[in-house]
């Protein structure tokens, strides 16, 4: 039987990432807007929610511990509250497009984990028809 957990978990990612990738991209976009207040994902609350539901084992002691994931629906969006220039607007490009930067490499990583699962199922496949 295969297992798709791990599938959808990192599905799950890819689509905060690109959440979070969009959220980035508007602060930027905002940069010069009067008023306007840089935004994130709170990754406490997802952290906090995902751990509290799911159970790790593992079954070698030199198995490191991963995030296994988390739900979709907890995630939350949040206003930076670090006071901003005297126009109101707090978006600090440096640490936008550190975070982009960041965010872009965790985004290729999952798409790299995702498709190296899909082709271990490919081939799951393959060898069962061929026996």
């Amino acid at each position: 039987m295969v297992d798709y957990s791990i599938v959808n978990m990192l599905s799950n990612k890819l689509d905060v990432k690109t959440l979070r990738n969009e959220l980035i991209a508007s602060n930027i976009a905002n940069i010069d807007t009067p008023g306007y207040k840089g935004k994130d994902i709170d990754f406490k609350k997802i952290l906090s929610d995902s751990f509290g539901d799911i159970e790790m084992k593992r079954t070698d002691p030199r198995h490191i511990l991963s995030d296994n994931g988390f739900n979709q629906g907890s995630v939350q969006i949040v206003e930076d509250t670090n006071p901003g220039r005297a126009d109101g607007n707090n978006v600090n490009i440096e640490s936008e497009m550190l975070k982009l930067t960041e965010n872009n490499i965790q985004y290729n990583i999952a798409v790299h984990l995702v498709s190296k699962k899909l082709n271990e199922i490919k081939d799951a496949i393959k060898e069962a028809t061929r026996g």
